[in-house]
């Protein structure tokens, strides 16, 4: 992680809702890198929008300045989603949180996101776990 608190590189626990529908949050786990205010990444979530695959990966590319930061999530495709995601949001001073809305034509709600201080192995070890790691993350 870099020496300044603001810089978002690291592991991120986080959550998205979907306003207005009643559904359960979504957890999922980022592992994002920041390099002169450009964000690059990966999140994996579990899969809550068809059976085919137990969970979802996605692209992370955006921007952050100062404590604004936005980036588009695209799905990977390679499970059952391949679709574009907009968010916009803002880091606490701490560097350690980051909350906002998110945005798909229609659809939208809100997320927030914690930095933690897992080491990347056992962020890598996570990621690639099958669907009892994810029942625990959402608290099923």
């Amino acid at each position: 992680m870099s020496n300044d608190p603001m810089n978002l590189t690291g592991a991120w626990f986080g959550s998205f809702s979907y306003l207005g529908t009643g559904d359960p949050d979504v957890s999922f786990i980022a592992s994002l890198e920041e390099v002169a205010g450009v964000l690059s990444g990966t999140t994996s979530e579990p899969n809550t929008i068809a059976g085919t695959t137990t969970h979802l990966n996605a692209f992370i590319r955006g921007s952050r300045e100062g404590a604004e930061v936005s980036f588009t999530k695209m799905y990977d495709g390679e499970s059952d989603a391949a679709h574009a995601v907009n968010y916009a949001g803002t880091v606490n001073a701490e560097g350690t949180r980051v909350s906002g809305f998110w945005q798909l034509e229609e659809w939208s709600g809100g997320f927030e996101m914690t930095r933690t201080q897992v080491q990347e192995e056992e962020l890598e070890e996570v990621e690639m776990a099958e669907e009892p790691a994810f029942a625990n993350l959402v608290g099923r």
